[in-house]
Parts: C-alpha cells; sequence; structure tokens
C-alpha cells in the first residue's frame, strides 16, 4: 500500500507493523509479569489505606504475592474494629484468577483456599465488633445514593455487584 501526502511517498508495511505490535505486547507482558508483586502490593496498600480511612476499622495484610502465573498468596489478614475484638483472622490465603481477568483488572475468583480461618462476632451489651460493617460513611462521595432510604433497586444494585459476581467455583476452607 502506497500513500502519497504532498507528493511524499510513505510505504506501509505490515509485517514490521505486526512485530512492531507484538512486540509492544510482548513488553507490556514481560513488565506485568516481572512487576506484578510490587503492584499487587502497592494497589492492596491503597486498597487497605481507603479502607481504614473510610470504616471504623483496621485491615492488615502482612505478605501478599503472585505465586504462579495466576495464583494471589496472602498471609496474616486481620480485620480488627477500632471499638472491640478481632472480627476476622486468616492465616493463609489462595485466591486463584484466570489470567486474562487479572490482565484487564477484572477479579473475579475461580477457587479461593483458605487455612485457620477464624470469624469472631462479639456483643457485649450495646457494643459489638461488627456493627462498622453496615454503617456507611458520610462523606464517601463515590456512588450516588439514593434520596429515598426505601429505593430497593439501589439495594439490590449494590448487593449483585458486590457478592455474585465476587462468588468463586470452588472454595476450600480448613481449619
Amino acid at each position: 500500500m502506497k500513500i502519497k501526502i504532498n507528493s511524499l511517498s510513505f510505504r506501509f508495511n505490515r509485517s514490521k507493523f505486526f512485530y512492531f505490535t507484538f512486540a509492544f505486547i510482548a513488553l507490556v507482558l514481560l513488565v506485568f509479569i516481572l512487576f506484578r508483586n510490587t503492584i499487587i502490593s502497592s494497589v492492596v496498600e491503597s486498597k487497605i489505606e481507603n479502607f481504614n480511612k473510610y470504616n471504623q476499622a483496621e485491615l492488615s495484610v502482612e505478605n501478599i504475592k503472585f505465586k504462579g502465573i495466576s495464583t494471589v498468596y496472602a498471609e496474616k489478614i486481620n480485620l480488627k474494629p477500632k471499638i472491640g475484638e478481632n472480627l476476622i483472622y486468616i492465616e493463609k490465603i489462595e485466591l486463584k484468577i484466570s489470567f486474562w481477568n487479572l490482565f484487564l483488572f477484572k477479579i473475579k475468583p475461580l477457587s479461593i483456599e483458605v487455612e485457620n480461618f477464624i470469624l469472631s462476632p462479639m456483643k457485649s451489651g450495646k457494643e459489638n465488633n461488627y456493627s462498622f460493617l453496615f454503617q456507611t460513611n458520610k462523606n464517601d462521595n463515590s456512588v450516588t445514593k439514593p434520596e429515598n432510604k426505601y429505593e430497593y433497586g439501589y439495594r439490590i444494585y449494590k448487593l449483585i455487584n458486590t457478592i455474585f459476581f465476587k462468588i468463586p467455583n470452588k472454595i476450600n476452607i480448613e481449619n
């Protein structure tokens, strides 16, 4: 294919185009594979910081990394409300995610394996260690909230997006 622009002649070479496109995609995949532990650590740290900022709880993950191509491994996950005892403690967790979904930043686990999962909801009088899960932050403007508190469509939409698209095909919990 020959293109003429103002009496200049440019020749479009398809093989060079495909070569450079393939090289660019290979380079992006190589960078993703080489720096994936750094990427996931920074993303999880920012998500934890955001969670701790907007909720009355402290979430911590001691070690998170990739194991293989598409398995995320994390250790010592702890969720503790600001007032009260620990709510959740997980010693080890492995999330297997589809590689292409991971590359597109769509996190839908294929399977979850959990070791030493401890869930301890406690209530003492009027105080408990789980009520922060049901409270919303007044300063959070990320999602438009309905004017009517009985708007069930909004609640169903939020429920479907937060739960049903995150359910894996296989769950294994060992204590």
